[in-house]
């Protein structure tokens, strides 16, 4: 029997869970791959071709929302849409879109109304 990879493998981690399905041909990551949380949230899905990420790959955030998607040919990035903020991509936060995102209080606007 063949130890080197062909077919659809599952990922399971200690608990039984799956972790992550990838695809072989031959040895190398062909076709179709996804990981998840241990949660079971889908965190990536994407494709890899003769062993290199290939077209589309989504990145999602813990609750599921889409948090970037970003294009490859070959292994290489060619093409991000940036991250998804507010239903908008944008290619890149500044350190004071960060901190106010990452500081901002459901209240932050109320008070400074008061």
């Amino acid at each position: 029997m063949s130890r080197i990879p062909d077919g659809c493998y599952a990922g399971i981690d200690n608990t039984g869970e799956i972790r992550v399905i990838i695809s072989y041909s031959n040895g190398m990551a062909h076709g179709k791959y996804c990981d998840y949380s241990k949660s079971g949230q889908l965190m990536t899905e994407g494709a890899y071709r003769f062993g290199h990420q290939e077209g589309e790959w989504r990145f999602y955030h813990r609750d599921g929302t889409l948090f970037d998607i970003i294009f490859f040919r070959n292994g290489i990035e060619i093409q991000s849409l940036g991250h998804l903020l507010a239903g908008k991509f944008v290619d890149q936060l500044s350190e004071e879109m960060i901190d106010a995102i990452l500081h901002e209080k459901p209240d932050d606007k109320n008070e400074k109304n008061d």
